[in-house]
C-alpha cells in the first residue's frame, strides 16, 4: 500500500495475514495438546471417559485445591494433602476417578452425579475436612474447588475444572466455582 500523502497508512504485505493464520492455528494445536500431568494420567483419564460412555450416566469433574498461608510448615501440607486424598480414595465409588494432579491438585471424575449433587457433596466434604483436619493455627487452610461437567472427554472437563479451580482459589475459603456450557 502507499504511505505518501498526510495520512499515515499501514504498509504491509497480504502473505504476512497469512503467516499469522497459521502461528495461530499452531498455538491452537499446543492449547490441545496434553499437559504433562494430562500425559502421566492419559490412561486413567480415557479409562473414566470408557466407563462413562458404558454407564450412559451424566458424569462431573472436579478440581479439588487445599491451599495454605505463608506460615504453614511443608510437614503440614504434606500431611494435610495426603489425608485429604486418602479420605477421597476411600470415598470414591466404583467408576470414578480420584487422582493427585501435578500441582497437589485433586482431580474427581464422578459418575452418576450431576453438576448440582456434585456441588453440594463438594461443600460437605470441605466443612468435614476443615473440623477434621489437624493443623496449627497459623496455618491458614483454605480450600477451593472447580466443577465442569463431562461431555465426551475427561480431559476438556479435567482442563475446564482446573481453571474454574482456579478462579475459585482467589474467592474466600470454601468457595466452589462451577462452569458449564
Amino acid at each position: 500500500m502507499d504511505s505518501s500523502g498526510d495520512g499515515a497508512i499501514l504498509d504491509f504485505d497480504l502473505g504476512e495475514l497469512g503467516a499469522l493464520a497459521s502461528t495461530a492455528s499452531d498455538k491452537a494445536d499446543e492449547r490441545m495438546a496434553p499437559t504433562r500431568a494430562e500425559s502421566g494420567f492419559e490412561d486413567a483419564l480415557d479409562a473414566f471417559d470408557r466407563r462413562v460412555a458404558a454407564s450412559g450416566k451424566p458424569a462431573v469433574v472436579c478440581m479439588f485445591r487445599i491451599g495454605f498461608g505463608p506460615e504453614a510448615s511443608e510437614t503440614v501440607k504434606t500431611v494435610v494433602r495426603t489425608r485429604s486424598l486418602q479420605k477421597l480414595e476411600r470415598a470414591a465409588r466404583d467408576g470414578d476417578l480420584c487422582l493427585r494432579w501435578d500441582n497437589n491438585d485433586i482431580l474427581l471424575g464422578m459418575t452418576g452425579c450431576n453438576v448440582e449433587s456434585a456441588r453440594n457433596s463438594i461443600a460437605l466434604m470441605m466443612k468435614l475436612f476443615s473440623v477434621e483436619m489437624v493443623h496449627g493455627p497459623n496455618d491458614a487452610l483454605k480450600m477451593s474447588a472447580g466443577i465442569a461437567p463431562y461431555d465426551r472427554d475427561a480431559r476438556a472437563a479435567q482442563r475446564t475444572a482446573q481453571l474454574a479451580c482456579d478462579l475459585a482459589s482467589f474467592q474466600e475459603n470454601g468457595y466452589i466455582e462451577v462452569v458449564e456450557f
